[in-house]
C-alpha cells in the first residue's frame, strides 16, 4: 500500500528565528517576516536538542521512509511563482496553470531519488503530479525537494559532550527552506530560464511522523555539467564554450542580487539540452549579492567554485588545465563580455588562486 502523507503549500515568504550571536555566517533576510515558522520551536538547552535528535534516530530506524510508493497529497495551497510568456523562458506546466491546483487539489506520486540518503541537506525526488478528479488532464514530472532534519548529519549521529545546539541553528530545515524561497523569491525573473520554475513551497507530515518542509519545481532534464568529462582533458574541447556559458548565467543570478553561496558546484549545474543555458539548481545556502567587500567577496567564491568543479574530473590539479583557465581569464577580462566583473571579483575574494593551484602541482 502506497504512503499518503499530509501537506501544506505555503508561500516562499518566511520568519527568521532568534539570531544566534556570534555566528560567521549568516543567510541572507527572508522577504517577509511572518510566514514560515518551525512547528515546536528551537530547543535551547543540550538536553532538549539530544531530546530532537534522538526522536529523529528513532524515526530513522523504527518508522516508514519516504520511497516511490509515497504519495504527497496537499491540505492547503497557495503557491507563488512567476509566470512569464516570453519565448525566452520555458512554459510552465498547464497543470499548475489549472484552477484546482490553487484549490489543493494536486497529488505528488514519487517516482525516482535523484538526490540525498543519510547524512544529506536534503531529499529530492523525481515526482508524478496529478489534479484529483482530474485524471484526464494528464500528469506532469516534477521535482519535490524535502527538507527532512531526520536526515541531516547532526540527527544521524551521536552528541558529543559539550555540543553547543546553537551549531545546528543555522541549518535547521525551515531556515534552510526559507532562504531558498528568499533566493527564488529574488530571481523570479530568471525562474523558466537559468533557474527553474518554482511552483510552491509545502510543508509535509513524512510516513516517519516527521514534518518537513518542501519545494516543488521544474524538473530540467538535461544533464549535469559534472558529466562532461571530456572538457578537463587535452586539448580541452569545450572547456571555454563551458565557462562562457556558466558565468552568463552566474551573472544573470549576481544581477539579482543572489549569490549561489555553494562552494560544491559539481552537482548544482545543469545543461539545457535545447537552449544550451547552464541551469542552476539548489539554492540552499544563498546569500546576498549586494554591494560591499562581502557580497564582492561573496560572488567571487561562486565563480572560483565554478573552476573547482573543472578539477574533480581529474585526481590532481593539472597544470595544462590550469593554463587554460588562465588564459581563458586573461582574454575575457580584455573583451567587451557583460560578465567579466566575475574575473575581477574572482581576483578580489582570492588574488591568489593560480598561485596556490600552480604550488600544489610542483
Amino acid at each position: 500500500m502506497p504512503h499518503t502523507v499530509n501537506a501544506t503549500i505555503v508561500y516562499p515568504h518566511t520568519r527568521s528565528p532568534r539570531v544566534q550571536k556570534g555566528r560567521e555566517y549568516q543567510m541572507a533576510p527572508p522577504p517577509n517576516p511572518d510566514f514560515f515558522h518551525r512547528v515546536g520551536g528551537y530547543p535551547d538547552t543540550r538536553e532538549e536538542f539530544a531530546s530532537l535528535i534522538l526522536s529523529y534516530i528513532d524515526a530513522s530506524n523504527t518508522r516508514p521512509r519516504l520511497d516511490k510508493n509515497t504519495i504527497l497529497s496537499p491540505l492547503e495551497c497557495r503557491p507563488e511563482m512567476a509566470i512569464s510568456s516570453s519565448t525566452q523562458h520555458r512554459p510552465v506546466l498547464p497543470l499548475v496553470r489549472h484552477p484546482m491546483f490553487k484549490r489543493e487539489q494536486c497529488n505528488f506520486a514519487l517516482t525516482r531519488r535523484l538526490h540525498g540518503g543519510s547524512y544529506k541537506w536534503s531529499q529530492v525526488w523525481l515526482a508524478t503530479m496529478y489534479l484529483r478528479g482530474l485524471l484526464q488532464l494528464g500528469s506532469a514530472t516534477v521535482v519535490v525537494k524535502l527538507y527532512q532534519e531526520s536526515r541531516y548529519e547532526w540527527a544521524q549521529s551521536e552528541l558529543e559532550e559539550g555540543y553547543n545546539p546553537i551549531f545546528a541553528a543555522i541549518e535547521y530545515a525551515d531556515r534552510l527552506a526559507k532562504n531558498e524561497a528568499w533566493a527564488y523569491d529574488r530571481l523570479r525573473e530568471l525562474q523558466g530560464r537559468v533557474i527553474p520554475w518554482s511552483y510552491g513551497f509545502f510543508k509535509f507530515r513524512l510516513p516517519n511522523g516527521e514534518i518537513s518542509f518542501a519545494q516543488v519545481m521544474e524538473y530540467v532534464d538535461g544533464p549535469l555539467v559534472s558529466t562532461f568529462s571530456s572538457i578537463a582533458r587535452p586539448p580541452y574541447a569545450g572547456l571555454e564554450t563551458m565557462l562562457d556559458r556558466a558565468a552568463q548565467s552566474l551573472w544573470e543570478i549576481h544581477r539579482c542580487g543572489v549569490a549561489h553561496g555553494d562552494t560544491v558546484m559539481l552537482q548544482n549545474m545543469i545543461l539545457h539540452p535545447h537552449s544550451q543555458t547552464i541551469v542552476f539548481i539548489d539554492f540552499t545556502y544563498a546569500r546576498s549579492a549586494a554591494e560591499g567587500e562581502n557580497a564582492v567577496r561573496a560572488r567571487g567564491n561562486d565563480f572560483l567554485a565554478i573552476l573547482g568543479v573543472l578539477h574533480e574530473f581529474l585526481p590532481a590539479r593539472d597544470r595544462d588545465l590550469l593554463h587554460a583557465e588562465m588564459l581563458w581569464a586573461e582574454r575575457r577580462k580584455r573583451e567587451d563580455v557583460p560578465w567579466k566583473q566575475l574575473l575581477f571579483d574572482a581576483d578580489a575574494a582570492d588574488p591568489y588562486y593560480y598561485i596556490f593551484s600552480f604550488s600544489e602541482i610542483d
